[in-house]
């Protein structure tokens, strides 16, 4: 099945296509669903069950369209089916995903090169800064990691090169965008936390790093606080859904926000065939 149109987010995946009215009965299965338990854990995450006795169904999208998408395992919720014409369907399936999306987008199957390099000698309890210079090329464009080391011990950093004004950077990946790929900025207040709402068009890859990034959401919490006002928290253990914003932008100020939903539709051809809305919350 080539779906004409796709839409996504942290849990569910909706798909729209066009088939004969013969090959109906194929989509059986998919018309008792709703018999679905979804059980919530720890961290945003969550797990699906089917209690009609139905095996979980996988998922398995174009090539053209992996990435973002992958094989996944999912458990039907919704199915509708109309006749637009003798012999012809459109059908609409919502299917609910077993799990989150994994979270590690970044993938560079390529030798590291060491482009500069500085050698200092500290004492205890001294610090220094280095300055290292690179000039990439447009090739180089992505996310790349910074490694430093000493005898016995070693650290890395995630470092995004970017030809775009726009800047994202999230721990497991960065989005760098320029000022076509983003729409109309509504601004409002969540539980009186700063919020805002913002319109984007993005690539295949770009899509991957949102799917990545957001994949368990729902570990985002506004909290009261006693005698203050409202603070928004980032739960997860590394805080993969906080992400630095750098922007031109003379609405928005530049910072820490913490992203608190999302959600992917693809109706358009390539090169850019994904519409996404992300929602901030301002942390800092």
């Amino acid at each position: 099945m080539n779906p004409i149109s796709i839409e996504t987010d942290h849990d569910q995946l909706a798909l729209s296509a066009q088939v004969s009215s013969g090959k109906l009965a194929f989509f059986d299965h998919y018309r008792r669903a709703g018999d679905v338990v979804r059980e919530d854990t720890a961290y945003g995450a969550f797990r699906r069950v089917r209690r009609d006795g139905d095996n979980l169904i996988t998922a398995r999208p174009p090539t053209s369209m992996s990435p973002p998408f992958d094989d996944r395992q999912v458990a039907p919720l919704d199915f509708t089916s109309e006749e637009i014409a003798p012999g012809r369907h459109e059908i609409d399936i919502v299917l609910g995903l077993e799990k989150p999306r994994g979270r590690e987008p970044l993938q560079r199957d390529i030798s590291p090169t060491q482009v500069d390099s500085s050698t200092i000698n500290l004492d205890a309890g001294q610090t220094s800064s280095v300055t290292l210079s690179w000039t990439p090329a447009g090739s180089d464009i992505g996310d790349w990691l910074a490694t430093v080391s000493s005898r016995d011990d070693s650290d890395e950093e995630l470092v995004a090169v970017s030809d775009g004004p726009w800047t994202l950077a999230f721990p497991v990946a960065t989005l760098g965008l320029t000022d076509r790929q983003i729409g109309q900025l509504e601004q409002s207040h969540v539980s009186a936390v700063p919020s805002v709402s913002i319109p984007l068009r993005l690539n295949a890859q770009q899509t991957n790093v949102l799917l990545a990034a957001g994949s368990r959401v729902e570990a985002t919490r506004v909290r009261s606080v006693p005698d203050g006002g409202n603070v928004v928290v980032d739960t997860l253990p590394d805080e993969e859904l906080t992400c630095v914003l750098d922007t031109p932008s003379p609405e928005l100020e530049d910072g820490e926000y913490i992203l608190a939903g999302w959600g992917v539709t693809r109706e358009r051809t390539p090169p850019k065939p994904y519409d996404a809305t992300i929602q901030l919350l301002r942390s800092d």
